[in-house]
């Protein structure tokens, strides 16, 4: 047995057991096996069935890898034109297909998650460990993992599925990021190529008419206003500074199509997120409503109404708002959509908000230490779940 132990030990770098001295079973040989063990509880049963999974264990073996950008966003875009045009589209034709891959990505992840495996299974292991058992896992078969004995075969299968889980969610935070900056680099390209603004003769008469407000505030309307401006000339630069707001929303929506919404939706649904930052309290619940009904409590009407007192500041871009809410208040629900995600685009990238389960996106050491130190109930929230 003891001879065994040391193969078993030698192989998968673990020490030995002393076999006079008394040592945590956390700290040294096969007892780190039967701790990880003890903490999957449950998950044992749902480990094991993955070497019935001939499919998933395929996918786990291989390092995960993020689709070809530049071709996701030429499908996302083919199906926007076809569909504009009326015609079909195959997305899964044979070939390379960035949104197979993302679906695949996401599959995975969805799998990994149903396992039900603790957050914390691996605290207080050294990474060098989980890595190895990880790597030693990918390189097994089924058969082999299946002669292994039951404490050694679950923490096997779970490193493997932590550390592709941490790959997955970088890979589809990276996506989510990725395509959030597209959609706002096109829509501050079309902007610029073509503002929505008053012609020159609107903006001439709006000037000179707030110019004479001001010389003299306390005249009546019609005797400072109209000698500058007539009011049929006062009309018309009215009716053409409202279809300003309906040009730039044009602009926000052609870019924000529906298969944008779509996979961005897919995204945001596959990946968890914690809150650094009070300041960003009000993008979290936001976040809420924009990625599943069971975290929605502001419903899916096409505009919220003013009473909702969805929140604005911060959220919404200064250059977007006119276009994002009207003038009653109401605020464009798919607009709305969008700024959110532009906003959840810059918390993540200064860390206010981060990914959990994931590496490049998860939180910093620092903040890892202050989350683990259980004094930031107060501070620190998290979506979907709530307190972290």
């Amino acid at each position: 047995m003891r001879q065994t132990q040391v193969a078993l030990g030698e192989d998968l770098l673990l020490d030995p057991p002393e076999p006079r001295l008394p040592v945590p079973s956390l700290l040294r040989g096969a007892g780190r096996f039967d701790h990880v063990a003890a903490r999957l509880g449950d998950a044992c049963g749902e480990l094991e069935a993955v070497l019935g999974n001939g499919e998933l264990l395929a996918g786990l073996r291989i390092a995960a890898r993020p689709p070809e950008f530049d071709l996701l966003i030429r499908e996302i875009d083919g199906l926007s034109s076809v569909q504009a045009l009326g015609l079909s589209y195959e997305v899964v034709e044979p070939g390379p297909s960035g949104v197979r891959e993302l679906v695949r990505a996401v599959d995975q992840l969805t799998a990994i998650s149903a396992l039900g495996m603790p957050e914390a299974l691996f605290s207080g292991i050294p990474e060098k460990f989980v890595r190895s058992w990880s790597e030693r896992a990918a390189r097994s078969h089924a058969g082999e993992l299946g002669r292994l004995p039951r404490e050694v075969r679950v923490t096997l299968l779970a490193a493997l599925c932590v550390v592709r889980r941490r790959e997955l969610v970088d890979v589809v935070a990276d996506v989510l990021v990725g395509l959030v900056h597209h959609l706002r680099a096109r829509i501050e390209q079309r902007l610029r190529r073509d503002p929505p603004e008053l012609d020159g003769l609107g903006r001439d008469a709006l000037l000179r008419l707030l110019e004479a407000a001001l010389d003299r505030p306390d005249s009546p309307v019609r005797s400072v206003l109209y000698p500058i401006v007539d009011e049929d000339s006062m009309r018309s630069v009215v009716e053409e500074a409202r279809e300003v707001e309906p040009s730039k929303r044009a602009v926000l929506r052609s870019v924000y199509s529906p298969y944008y919404q779509q996979v961005l939706a897919l995204l945001l649904g596959t990946l968890e997120f914690r809150c650094l930052s009070t300041r960003r309290w009000p993008l979290m619940a936001a976040l809420g409503e924009l990625a599943g009904d069971y975290t929605s409590t502001w419903g899916t009407p096409r505009r919220y109404e003013p009473d909702l007192l969805v929140p604005v500041d911060g959220i919404v871009p200064a250059a977007w708002r006119d276009a994002v809410i009207d003038r009653s208040a109401r605020v464009d629900r798919v607009l709305y959509g969008l700024c959110v995600l532009t906003s959840l685009h810059d918390a993540l990238g200064s860390k206010e908000i981060c990914v959990a389960e994931a590496d490049r996106w998860g939180p910093s050491a620092g903040e890892l230490v202050r989350i683990a130190s259980g004094g930031t109930a107060d501070d620190v929230i998290a979506w979907p779940g709530g307190p972290a």
